[in-house]
């Protein structure tokens, strides 16, 4: 059918009124939208190709009013309804249905027609185009459809988090908490309205809440899981500790839709952990050398740091024992498992090697005396390593129970991680240990022990063994450092939290420099760390003690020097989290520590005991002040000073 045919006379354009009639046809027929016109009453006079490749049917069909056959039966009254009500007001019309492709399947489109009037306003046509919007419906009921499943999924969460005695809540992508089950209500006593939104805020125990922050506010950004132990506020004022655990919900796209959580109550377990805790740390300070043995040839060096987990505090030791003839036992342990048994047993093996080596000194005679202490008293296993360093004879003689191989480092070869084997001690009644002897004639050479918390930290022992055969081959080439064990340990772990204790012995032979003398030590050293790295917290406070028992010479007041160091350490952390700053100056007659934090600057009014038994503000202040020979607490800009005079000697150069 022709354009002119359809208006039923002739079509002569000009240049300047409208394209030939093949030309304006072809135009139409390329477009990618149904275009039609209809007459006054609705009845199609025109439609270009486009309605044909889609649907198969042919013009002449369309105009013989097929094209209602093409609607869905379910969407036909709508449409003629559309239609009668649109040509009975002259207005423009605009209806969505489905349209019944050339396959059979059937696709929504969106169809718009629009009226044209003559100079009277009479509706003489109607101009109108259909597009497919299938893609577009198909993803709103998609959208509409997971919202549905959402909200069903959301009232069974919640019916669920009515019924369980944890502490269960949900949020929006931003954080924003929109739902606690009762349980939350009752243990805080916050109203819906104080807790909606932020108003968690006002319960996490002040110590813990920049942590909180910072890690929730990360996995808002990141979507990785929420997980922390933390205190909670009750109604009644005191704080419990809770595990807190959130895990995202996506979409397809990967998007995050919402944040459910839960808080579980762990007071008593944590408290009891912490009792553990305590009693391993203090039996593993008892059981590690407060001192290694001085010597002119050789300069011995140790070094350990506990794990990531308190919970993993436990069986590493190492000891030195310096016999009458000159030679050096040495020996280093892990006993399997963690907290007090494990602390215990370790210091039991140490004082079972200890009392042996006065009747003998062969390796593998020490390891079976060692295995038979922990077959008769404990039913569990530990690797050891005991070794003989004899300077006369230039030689090491060692035997080990499943221990990680020694490192030699020389300065003129590689490294190489000398034999090991054995069966750890405790699995055998009557195990046969091998002694193994290394001849050692050259200055600098480097004997490295460790335990497998300093190699197996990320799983890759292979990688971790070579980058301490490495340092030690630093070491062994360039021997200035005074501290070679720390050094080691911090070249195999890095910027990385060990799983596991770590436990690290150096034997640096015939040293070329000058030895760990006092005046090879710095008089005055500094100290930078975050309190809230407790990676890095820890090793400073560590470092800060070594370097205390070089330059001193009171052991009978070190503890208390210790206990004052790990009270202004850990008042930082409670109170100023932040940059601290640590500063030891021992060119006087004792040696004075310097804390300086980044907090708020508060100045204690009285220093003396809490009259609450259960308050802990305040004691390790007054702590401090006991034991310390003079203390003066300042603010400066910026935050607060302290400094204490520690109740030791420093050494004269």
């Amino acid at each position: 059918m022709r354009w002119a045919e359809s208006r039923k006379m002739p079509l002569r354009p000009t240049a300047h009124q409208m394209p030939p009639d093949d030309v304006l046809r072809a135009a139409l027929d390329l477009l990618p939208v149904v275009i039609y016109v209809a007459d006054a009453q609705g009845r199609i006079e025109f439609v270009n190709r486009r309605l044909f490749d889609v649907t198969g049917i042919s013009p002449e069909e369309i105009l013989a009013q097929a094209w209602i056959d093409l609607v869905h039966p379910d969407d036909r009254e709508h449409i003629r309804d559309a239609w009668m009500k649109a040509m009975a007001v002259g207005k423009d019309v605009a209806a969505r249905y489905r349209y019944r492709m050339k396959d059979g399947s059937y696709s929504w489109v969106l169809s718009l027609a629009t009226p044209l009037r003559d100079d009277d306003g009479t509706v003489i046509r109607w101009f109108g185009t259909t597009m497919d919007i299938d893609p577009l419906v198909r993803a709103e009921q998609s959208a509409a459809e997971r919202e549905l499943a959402l909200r069903a999924s959301e009232q069974h969460y919640r019916a669920l988090g009515e019924s369980v005695s944890q502490i269960v809540w949900s949020a929006n992508p931003q954080g924003w908490m929109d739902w606690y089950n009762r349980r939350w209500y009752e243990y805080t006593g916050q109203t819906l309205d104080e807790a909606v939104g932020w108003g968690w805020q006002a319960t996490p125990h002040p110590a813990d809440f920049p942590l909180v922050m910072e890690a929730w506010l990360r996995s808002i950004a990141t979507g990785d899981p929420f997980d922390m132990e933390l205190r909670l506020r009750g109604a009644d004022g005191r704080y419990r500790w809770f595990l807190t655990r959130a895990e995202a919900l996506r979409d397809d796209n990967g998007q995050i839709i919402r944040w459910y959580g839960t808080s579980t109550d762990i007071d008593e377990q944590r408290r009891a952990f912490e009792r553990s805790r305590q009693i391993a740390q203090t039996l593993q300070d008892v059981f590690l050398p407060r001192s290694l043995p001085r010597r002119g040839d050789v300069r011995l060096s140790g070094a350990f740091l506990s794990a990531e987990s308190g919970a993993l505090v436990g069986g590493d030791w190492y000891d030195v024992i310096e016999l009458r003839d000159g030679r050096l036992v040495v020996t280093i342990g892990d006993v399997s498992g963690h907290g007090v048994e494990a602390s215990g047993t370790a210091g039991r093996l140490r004082q079972t090697l200890i009392a042996a080596v006065l009747d003998c000194d062969q390796p593998s005679a020490l390891l079976r005396k060692m295995n038979q202490v922990l077959r008769f008293q404990e039913p569990t296993v530990a690797t050891s390593l005991v070794g003989l360093i004899d300077m006369t004879a230039h030689s090491f003689i060692y035997a080990s129970a499943g221990h990680p191989p020694p490192i030699l480092a020389t300065p003129s070869s590689e490294p190489v991680l000398l034999a090991y084997g054995g069966v750890p001690l405790g699995v055998e009644a009557d195990p046969a240990y091998a002694d193994h002897r290394v001849d050692i004639h050259e200055p600098d050479s480097v004997l490295v022990f460790y335990t497998d918390g300093v190699t197996e930290f990320d799983r890759n022992i292979e990688a971790a063994e070579r980058t301490l055969m490495n340092a030690a081959n630093a070491i062994a080439r360039d021997p200035q450092a005074t501290d070679a064990a720390d050094e080691l340990l911090r070249a195999a772990l890095g910027t990385s939290l060990p799983r596991d204790d770590a436990a690290m012995l150096v034997a640096q032979l015939e040293p070329s420099n000058a030895g760990p003398g006092v005046d090879m030590v710095a008089r005055e050293h500094f100290w930078r760390f975050h309190s809230s790295d407790a990676f890095t917290a820890r090793r400073s406070r560590q470092e800060l003690v070594r370097h205390l028992r070089r330059v001193t010479a009171d052991d009978r007041s070190f503890f208390e020097a210790e206990l004052i160091i790990g009270e202004l350490l850990s008042n930082t952390v409670k109170h100023a989290p932040g940059l601290v700053q640590v500063r030891i100056d021992c060119n006087g007659p004792q040696p004075v520590i310097t804390v300086r934090d980044c907090g708020p600057g508060h100045m204690p009014t009285e220093i003396g005991l809490p009259c609450d038994s259960l308050n802990e503000n305040g004691r390790g202040l007054f702590l401090v002040h006991t034991l310390a020979r003079e203390v003066q607490v300042r603010s400066v800009p910026g935050g607060t000073e302290i400094v204490a005079t520690l109740p030791l000697r420093c050494r004269s150069t």
